[in-house]
């Protein structure tokens, strides 16, 4: 499937459009050849006999915001969407907003194709320096995947994970965390986006909130509490026992240091004839420095004047 930003132009435009799709009291012009073409549930709908939309042309989306069904539409035409700038009908900038509880019927297909302008409106700016949680980034791109699953729209589930993906790298709070996934979770048919929210839970296992809002069943809540205790215990032995192992090397350092140490004493006693004071025949003894020194003194059994290895 193309991507046709002309087309997108002419469907804001509504210029030969021949189908709507209806949210929040908005109607929403696009052509069916791309609505179609992306939506076997709607293309399924708008031609049968026995239903509303094949005779009015018209598709109701109650159960999803008006900014969700703009993405789609976008996606549709554009094979991507955006969150910066919120997309704008006439209908919606004239004030023509349609009475839902009215019978459509009546309003042949052509009807719906009005003076529409193309107009992008950039997103209400918040004065808020806070910056958005996590739940409030991923929320949109949710709800993405829950209309891309309702109205199998495939390649916008695989979209909208891919931009999951992004933000979860950018970015990471819990706040609020356990009541969108507990939200969403329910309606949402993507298995991969399904398993990669689990997946997030289990990286984030020690800050997510282990409550009932995401735990419902008192028995998961109790072994995710169990695996949340033994994860803190591996941590734990984990950094002990890297401590350990750091301690460790220090002591095998500290060892190799004292072997040469020796090493050179005993070479350099091999060198020794006789004693540099008395001029005996040397006949040493060995003696240790200090506790807290890699060393060892060499004395002339004779005339105990030492004789120092060389330093290391």
């Amino acid at each position: 499937m193309s991507n046709n930003p002309g087309m997108f132009e002419d469907a804001k435009a509504g210029e030969l459009c021949d189908l709507v799709l209806e949210c929040d009291g908005v109607r929403l012009s696009v052509h069916k050849v791309v609505v179609w073409n992306w939506s076997e549930v709607i293309k399924t709908a708008c031609k049968s006999n026995f239903k509303k939309e094949g005779r009015t042309n018209v598709v109701q989306i109650p159960d999803f915001s008006l900014a969700t069904v703009k993405r789609m539409v976008e996606y549709m035409y554009l094979e991507k969407y955006t969150l910066g700038n919120e997309l704008k009908w006439i209908s919606e900038l004239a004030g023509l907003r349609v009475d839902t509880s009215s019978d459509l019927a009546a309003a042949p297909a052509s009807d719906t194709s009005l003076d529409f302008i193309s107009l992008t409106e950039s997103a209400n700016e918040t004065t808020d320096s806070t910056p958005p949680t996590t739940a409030e980034i991923l929320r949109p791109h949710l709800e993405m995947s829950m209309i891309a699953g309702y109205y199998l729209v495939p390649g916008l589930e695989t979209f909208a994970l891919e931009e999951i993906t992004k933000a979860l790298k950018q970015t990471w709070s819990p706040a609020g965390i356990d009541d969108l996934i507990s939200e969403v979770y329910p309606s949402l048919p993507h298995e991969a986006t399904r398993r990669h929210l689990s997946e997030l839970v289990v990286e984030h296992l020690n800050d997510v909130p282990i409550n009932e809002t995401l735990f419902p069943d008192p028995f998961s809540l109790q072994v995710i509490s169990a695996l949340r205790r033994e994860l803190t215990t591996a941590k734990e032995s984990i950094k002990a026992l890297t401590e350990k192992s750091l301690l460790s090397d220090t002591n095998m350092d500290w060892a190799r240091r004292q072997y040469l140490q020796l090493k050179a004493n005993l070479d350099n006693l091999q060198d020794i004839r006789h004693c540099r004071h008395c001029g005996k025949g040397f006949n040493c003894q060995v003696e240790h420095a200090r506790l807290d020194e890699v060393a060892c003194m060499i004395r002339c059994r004779e005339c105990r004047t030492r004789h120092y290895g060389p330093p290391l």
